[in-house]
């Protein structure tokens, strides 16, 4: 699996909610480039992991996705950050969407490195699905960029690294 660190904004202090974000935060969000941002689809869901509802503004242009996220504290924005996700050339960019998705593991995938009978790496595995369960029933999600019929990146915050991870599937 390969990632690009993409930014490094500060940590927030953590707080967990499944609230959508302030309509006050959403719109100081867009205010910040109102033009760019017309006619964009949102997706709101805790991205940065800090109990907090963020929202991420979404459109394609061209063969890429952009995006546009901002994280809330109650109905003030704290922190944006913009990204352009190439499509996969197989995929029609009218194809490419991105949703919020469940941070947990396939368990299937788990289950399959744990019969190699490499222990470590199997309670290394478990006990990662269980972390993330634990932010998933909190509200914590990632972005997956693509869609089911042209599978693309997923955008993850990551605390250790400070900021946002982008896997390609």
């Amino acid at each position: 699996m390969r990632f690009v660190l993409l930014c490094l904004p500060l940590l927030f202090a953590a707080r967990f909610t499944d609230e959508p974000p302030p309509a006050a935060c959403a719109e100081a969000a867009l205010a910040e480039a109102p033009d760019a941002w017309d006619a964009a689809s949102a997706v709101t869901g805790d991205l940065t992991l800090d109990g907090r509802p963020d929202v991420a503004f979404w459109k394609r242009d061209g063969s890429s996705v952009m995006l546009y996220l901002a994280a809330c504290d109650g109905e003030r924005m704290v922190e944006s950050w913009r990204f352009r996700i190439p499509v996969a050339r197989h995929c029609p960019p009218t194809a490419a969407i991105v949703e919020a998705a469940s941070l947990i593991m396939d368990p299937a995938i788990v289950e399959r490195v744990c019969a190699t009978g490499d222990r470590s790496e199997c309670e290394h595995l478990r006990r990662e699905n269980q972390r993330r369960q634990a932010l998933t029933d909190a509200g914590g999600r990632e972005l997956r960029i693509g869609g089911q019929a042209c599978p693309g990146a997923r955008l993850r915050w990551f605390a250790e690294a400070g900021g946002f991870v982008r896997f390609s599937d």
